[in-house]
């Protein structure tokens, strides 16, 4: 059985481009419409989204020019399917401004944190990582605080 990958996803843009992902988000019935809407042509899920299946945790609107979306997925995070979404906010006008706040940007963690990393795309549409693993302490109650989340301070891209 596959570690389950946990991604949370930042997504900037148009608010005309951030309002498109939120109505489909809000109208998308099951994960296979997901595949659909932000997947490559493939034979397989991987080579659709970069990971064997994707569930949808959380999704909302932060702001109205920011988007959060959080998924789990199969050992790593959907990055074929982050690069699709960055390239459907790309086809609005107001997002190819150079001027605009237009990308993508978040992070991942493995279930037993290894590996855990942050991601972002790149000027040219490219999904772009820096990853580490954590031997967490697990009798550390505050292992998160402790141990997580000063690795991923570190992580830069």
């Amino acid at each position: 059985m596959a570690n389950i990958c946990t991604t949370q996803i930042k997504i900037f843009g148009h608010p005309k481009s951030i309002k498109k992902i939120e109505e489909f988000m809000e109208n998308c019935n099951d994960d296979a419409q997901l595949i659909d809407e932000y997947g490559s042509e493939g034979d397989s899920t991987i080579d659709k989204i970069g990971c064997k299946w994707i569930q949808r945790e959380d999704y909302y609107t932060e702001e109205d020019n920011q988007y959060f979306l959080q998924t789990e997925t199969a050992w790593y995070p959907p990055n074929i399917m982050i690069e699709n979404i960055y390239k459907m906010l790309m086809k609005f006008p107001e997002n190819q401004d150079i001027d605009s706040d237009c990308y993508i940007e978040g992070r991942y963690w493995d279930e037993n944190f290894s590996p855990i990393g942050v991601f972002g795309i790149d000027g040219d549409g490219k999904y772009i990582s820096d990853e580490t693993d954590v031997d967490v302490d697990w009798d550390d109650e505050y292992y998160w605080d402790n141990q997580v989340e000063p690795e991923f301070e570190m992580l830069d891209v």
